[in-house]
């Protein structure tokens, strides 16, 4: 199984690329007569192999899959948090604080550029080497493969990103622009696609450390789920190609839930594959401890260390040692039946103090337990080192390519087909809970998240496939309003979502607002378009908003209130509706003449999740009627602290300061943390 790192260090990372994007510190430590240039490297088999897997150990470096990835950057959600309340790196990485100064950030985006380096190199000299094509051919695939999904996990993370088809020919002049979002996730997809069959499908190795014909396949289904889902808002076509392969790899019968739920686990951190049922399907595979190897060659991670169960124990006889940084949320807790198998696996019930005795959780005490996934108990390795482990990390398991076939066919049907409840199913018998069925398309979309969560929990997964999932393709507002339309527009531009009115978006509807606050005509109304507008393939994803605003004026005991459009007629023109107005406040005085607008918006999420908010102006009545840049009552709402109308308030300043902008503001918070 570790045939591809042990043939790396054996040739003492000789094959260096002289126009690496950058040198971590082995390189640099080595000797002048160590490095072999690509001009004379590649003549034979055995280099090839050699410098494909100096691309394979990309996915071990510390600054990926070894630690920052998958341990760093891609755990924190809704249903871990990080438990470790002091130091720097706690805020800045574990704790979800990333910015662009962060190192530890920076090391995943260069290490990841490195390896798309470094499989352009190979790309770029594989062709002179005397050897069999067939051999040959399935190298570029696993090279293409590679660089395709290193440029994956940089489009993920940091939304659009350069793609580098070739090496570096001058590192002085190096830099390029970033591809758009979606063109480069079809470009990934191109280059993948292409590799379907150029990787081996028949004898080549079974170790999952190894890409085959199935990981292609697999990867490309999440890849296209991707595509699918916001930001890049392909939807249906992606979905269907997502179950396209996501269904090749299970018409394949190479893999198969294997009935022991621990076995997967125990297997990856004692260096096991089973090749009974293929599972595991792509692992980023680690080898040896610090302690054991005492060359240098750390081909291992902090999987254990890291991400493992609470174990304090720091001799090297012991069962281990393990920070358990992780613990689970009771949002992940409270999915879990009690009988599913998987709850005591995932959220360890139990951890080990210094002198390695079995401490078991009580009930009080769930948000403490770590993840149980990850287990130096396991570990077959010796001696066991405190900070560095053998464990395997999971990148693509069968039960994950299950998920999302059931996922896929449910979107690109608009409805569970009965291959979804196959997929599903499968996985929940595995866990001895009941089967589902007869499910709406937003219930199976919603039981398809909550199963992910369950058996995929701490696997790097949850926000990406969440963030996807939970995608704003389109927003409706339920109005016909063009000024009130340009307003919006102006306040939610930057979400890069398209923003329709409910003429727009062809949506014909009178709904009646007799609510009694501003909150309540609201809902009514993102209520009523909601359920035409999902009934919509076009819309079935899109989130509908509705405001209900109006002027309270205090002398008039509030009105015109929730009456405001109706104030005076509804076919009445707002000229005539002010003057009325400034007739009813003639020879009040200016203490007695406050008055404000109020918004409030509503929100009807595709889940069927609402939300409801407030915005306030504070202002008085004037006393006439001035400025061109406002509709409705903006003519004469006076704002003391600016001495003018609100409609003669500039736009940008109107919208900063409007009750409408306020509420939208903070319904674009709630948006966003749905995401």
């Amino acid at each position: 199984m570790k045939t591809v790192y042990k043939l790396f260090h054996a040739t003492v990372l000789t094959l260096c690329s002289a126009i690496m994007l950058s040198s971590c510190d082995s390189f640099l430590d080595t000797k002048p007569y160590d490095f072999t240039a690509p001009e004379t490297f590649y003549s034979n088999e055995s280099e090839c192999t050699a410098a494909l897997a100096g691309v394979y150990y990309t996915l071990v470096y510390e600054k990926v899959y070894g630690n920052n990835y998958s341990c760093m950057i891609s755990n924190v959600d809704d249903l871990s948090y990080y438990q470790r309340q002091s130091g720097q790196l706690a805020s800045q990485v574990y704790g979800n604080d990333h910015n662009p100064g962060n190192q530890h950030v920076w090391g995943t985006w260069e290490t990841l550029y490195k390896g798309i380096n470094n499989a352009n190199v190979f790309l770029e000299n594989v062709d002179k080497a005397d050897m069999d094509e067939s051999v040959k051919t399935r190298m570029k695939g696993e090279a293409k493969f590679l660089r395709a999904y290193f440029h994956f996990l940089l489009v993920q993370g940091w939304y659009e990103v350069p793609i580098r088809k070739t090496s570096f020919k001058d590192v002085n002049n190096s830099s390029i622009e970033a591809t758009p979002h979606a063109d480069a996730l079809d470009w990934i997809i191109g280059e993948m696609e292409e590799c379907v069959n150029l990787v081996d499908d028949q004898t080549y190795d079974k170790s999952p450390s190894y890409i085959k014909k199935n990981t292609v396949m697999g990867i490309l289904a999440r890849v296209y789920l991707w595509r699918a889902g916001y930001p890049a808002n392909g939807g249906q076509p992606y979905y269907a190609k997502a179950a396209y392969w996501a269904n090749e790899v299970k018409k394949s019968n190479k893999h198969k839930m294997n009935p022991d739920i621990y076995a997967i686990w125990k297997n990856m951190a004692a260096d096991k594959y089973d090749t009974e049922y293929n599972e595991s399907i792509w692992e980023a595979e680690f080898i040896g401890n610090r302690t054991a190897d005492g060359i240098g060659n750390y081909t291992d991670g902090r999987i254990g260390n890291v991400i493992g169960n609470l174990q304090k124990c720091t001799k090297a006889t012991g069962k281990g040692y393990a920070y358990g940084f992780y613990a689970a949320t009771l949002i992940l807790w409270d999915l879990f039946e009690e009988n599913d198998k998987r709850r005591d696996l995932s959220i360890a019930p139990y951890w080990y103090d210094v002198n390695d005795n079995k401490k078991t959780w009580t009930n009080k005490q769930i948000v403490q337990r770590s993840c149980g996934k990850f287990r130096r108990e396991w570990e077959t390795s010796s001696m066991k080192e405190k900070s560095y482990t053998p464990e395997n990390y999971p990148i693509l398991r069968y039960g994950d390519v299950l998920l999302m076939l059931a996922e896929a066919e449910n979107e690109a049907h608009q409805g569970p087909t009965d291959l979804a409840y196959e997929c599903i199913n499968e996985i929940r018998q595995r866990a001895g809970i009941s089967k589902l069925e007869g499910l709406s398309y937003t219930d199976f979309q919603q039981a398809v998240r909550d199963e992910r969560a369950r058996e995929l929990c701490f696997e790097s997964l949850r926000r990406r496939t969440d963030r996807r999932r939970n995608k704003m393709d389109k927003i409706i507002f339920a109005t016909g309003n063009e000024h009130k339309m340009i307003e919006i527009r102006a306040i939610l531009s930057d979400l890069g979502v398209e923003i329709l009115s409910q003429k727009e978006a062809g949506i014909k509807a009178d709904v009646i607002e007799d609510g009694m606050t501003f909150e309540e005509n609201a809902m009514i109304k993102a209520t009523e378009i909601a359920k035409i507008a999902h009934e919509m393939p076009e819309y079935a994803h899109a989130v509908v908003l509705a405001d209900d605003s109006g002027l309270e004026i205090d002398y008039l005991n509030k009105e015109p209130g929730i009456y405001s459009a109706r104030y005076a007629g509804t076919d009445t023109s707002y000229d005539i509706k002010n003057s009325l107005l400034l007739s009813r406040m003639k020879g009040v005085p200016d203490k007695q003449r406050t008055a404000r607008f109020v918004c409030a918006v509503a929100a009807v999420f595709p889940n069927g999740d609402k939300e409801v908010v407030r915005g306030t102006m504070e202002g008085c009545i004037g006393y006439e009627i001035a400025g061109a840049n406002g509709f409705g009552y903006d003519p004469i709402f006076f704002l003391p602290e600016y001495g003018c109308t609100s409609a003669e308030l500039a736009p940008e300043k109107k919208n900063e300061l409007s009750h409408r902008g306020e509420a939208l503001r903070m319904m674009r918070q709630i948006m966003e943390k749905k995401l």
